[in-house]
């Protein structure tokens, strides 16, 4: 999400990609990733302190419209095992874990993380970047 707030490499495509795809699923660290990204990016002074704010609220409304995938045991376990079969971050196994909840709804995975690419296609998912 975070290239929806943030002028990035793929940002057009990904708001392209949120504006036509429906249901929005993600998993609730999410929220704190993004607004964590935001937060640094305003360190970083790519963003002034009042186009932080703008960032963060769009991202509050933007935030409405995604069902959020709780961290639970379930999820955390899985995505354990995630992380060790796929060598990936904590973070991404959780995002990742959430994603394989609804692998019967056949969810697209839209990623710019090498990483959580290759393993997201290894677990037969699609996967859009």
């Amino acid at each position: 999400m975070t290239k929806l707030f943030l002028a990035e490499e793929g940002s057009d495509h990904s708001r392209d990609l949120w504006t036509r795809t429906a249901p929005l699923v993600s998993s609730r660290i999410t929220y704190a990733e993004t607004s964590a990204a935001i937060a640094s990016a305003r360190r970083a002074r790519r963003l002034s302190r009042q186009a932080m704010a703008d960032a963060l609220r769009r991202l509050s409304t933007e935030w409405e419209t995604v069902t959020a995938v709780d961290v639970d045991e379930v999820t955390a376990t899985a995505a354990g095992a995630l992380a060790v079969r796929h060598g990936l971050r904590g973070m991404d196994a959780i995002h990742l874990a959430s994603a394989l909840l609804f692998a019967r709804a056949r969810p697209v995975v839209v990623t710019w993380d090498v990483e959580l690419r290759r393993a997201a296609s290894a677990e037969g998912l699609a996967v859009v970047a």
